[in-house]
This record gives structure tokens, sequence and C-alpha cells, in this order.
């Protein structure tokens, strides 16, 4: 065979396998692409819009309280050497406070904490041993929120294991997932009034910063500025910084000012309404 002719087909045969090998290396989505410019080759779920902090923060406390619901019942129960040492009156408090829990009886629950709370106002805080009174608090948290206002007479306890139980049950309550931030905002208007304990104050201000639409978190402010305990006034604008970002805020006018100039998102209501952070789309 001519030798130019075979060095020709030796170039056609080398060009054709290259040309295959591209084909069988090349991206496929580019092909296909290539084949219909106008068809959407998705490489994956789209990237939804950045979550504001404050939103990520409150859904995840919401699902970790969301994986602690349903727990069992608190026993009030007590171990031979306490119950050896209490009075006929303590055994049959916590009888019934038991009884209450079985039945789900909030409002027995509420008023048997009245009952420690009177007791110890008329004869001391000792009157009620500590083990009891954490019992107590541990069955008005098994009906929080709705109990918040029997948890709010335990704030002052004495003995910290007490006042500890009280703070991680009121942190608890006010990050519940289903409660919205209006419903929030009256709690929390509420319980201002009478907060004294440094660490009730912070999870105060924390939640308003946190778990609250501009709009509302702008008005909760303005009601516990004005109508706050004097532990809580004192760290309204700390708080009010960090909340806006401006450290120049020193007045309810202008503060009232800040929200005109930084309304609610539109996408707020449905988060902030309450909804659980799985009814929430990422």
């Amino acid at each position: 065979m001519n030798k130019n002719l075979m060095i020709a087909l030796l170039g056609i045969v080398v060009a054709v396998s290259a040309a295959g090998l591209y084909m069988v290396f090349s991206d496929p989505v580019a092909q296909k692409t290539e084949e219909n410019p106008t068809r959407v080759v998705s490489r994956g779920k789209p990237s939804s819009k950045k979550v504001p902090a404050k939103v990520a923060a409150r859904r995840a406390r919401a699902q970790k309280i969301n994986q602690s619901l349903g727990a069992d019942k608190p026993d009030m129960g007590l171990t031979l050497d306490e119950e050896a040492n209490l009075s006929d009156e303590m055994k049959q408090i916590l009888a019934e406070l038991q009884d209450a829990l079985d039945d789900n009886d909030a409002q027995k629950v509420s008023k048997l904490a009245e009952r420690i709370l009177v007791t110890q106002r008329k004869k001391g805080q000792d009157a009620v041993p500590p083990y009891v009174r954490e019992k107590a608090v541990e069955a008005i948290g098994f009906f929080l929120p709705g109990s918040l206002a029997d948890l709010v007479g335990f704030m002052a306890d004495s003995d910290p294991d007490v006042l500890q139980d009280v703070m991680d049950k009121f942190s608890e309550a006010i990050d519940d997932p289903d409660l919205g931030d209006r419903e929030l905002s009256s709690i929390l208007t509420s319980v201002s009034k009478v907060l004294n304990n440094e660490d009730a104050v912070e999870a105060l201000f924390f939640a308003i910063e946190s778990d609250m639409r501009n709009s509302v978190a702008v008005q909760t402010y303005l009601d516990v500025w004005e109508n706050g305990s004097k532990e809580v006034q004192a760290k309204v604008l700390e708080s009010i910084a960090d909340f806006t970002g401006e450290d120049e805020i020193t007045t309810p006018e202008q503060l009232k000012k800040w929200l005109e100039e930084n309304p609610d998102d539109e996408d707020d209501e449905s988060f902030y309404a309450g909804a659980s952070a799985d009814d929430v789309d990422d």
C-alpha cells in the first residue's frame, strides 16, 4: 500500500477514536443541554434564601424542645430519708400534687403551688423543705407555658438548686416552639413586673431578641420599659442595642422611629405566629 495512503488512513482512525473517547467521557449533562438548549438541567435542590440568624436560632431551640416533648410526668415520690423528715401537711401536698398530675389537672397544681407560697410567707421559706419546693416546680413545669404565672412565685427561692430548676423551666416555657410572638410578648410583659433574678431577666430579653418580629419586639420593649421591675428596666437599653444594632437609641420615640425604618419582613408571619420548626420551609 502507498506509504502516504497508510499515513492518511492512520490519521483518520486516530481522529475517530479521539472523538469516540470524547463522547464517552464528556459531561452527559452538557451533551443533553447542547442537544436541547431550552431544557433546564437540575444539579440538585436550589439553595433557599438566607434565614435570619434570630429565626435560625429559634428553629434550633424549637427542634430541641420538640425532641423532649412527650416526656413522662414527673414523679412526686421521695427517698425514705426525705419522707421521714416531712410533716403530715407536706406529705399531703406531695400526694395531692401527684394526683393532680395523674389527672392532668393544671388548676389543682396551681392551687397547691399557691398553698406552698402562702405557707412560706406565713412561716418562713424553710417551712417548706427544698425538695418539696423542687417537686412543686417540676409539677408546674409539666403544664408550661400556661402555668408560667405559678412558676414566677418561686423565682425568689433561696435554695440554689430550686432556683436553677425554676430558671430552667422558665427558659423552656418561653422557648416553646408553638408559642407565637404575640403570645410570648403578653407573657413576658406580665412576668417583667415581678422579675428580679438576673438569669430570668437575661432569659426574658433573649426571648425578645431572638423570638420576635420587629413590630412585636418594639412593643414589648416599650411595655417592659415602662412597667417592668427595676432589674428589667436597667437592662432595657442594652437589649435594645443588641436587637437593633443601634447604640444611640435611648428614648421610646427613637425606638419607634427605628421601627418605621425597619418594618417586619413579609415572610415573618408564618414563623412568628407560632408555627413549629417543621411547619416552616427552609
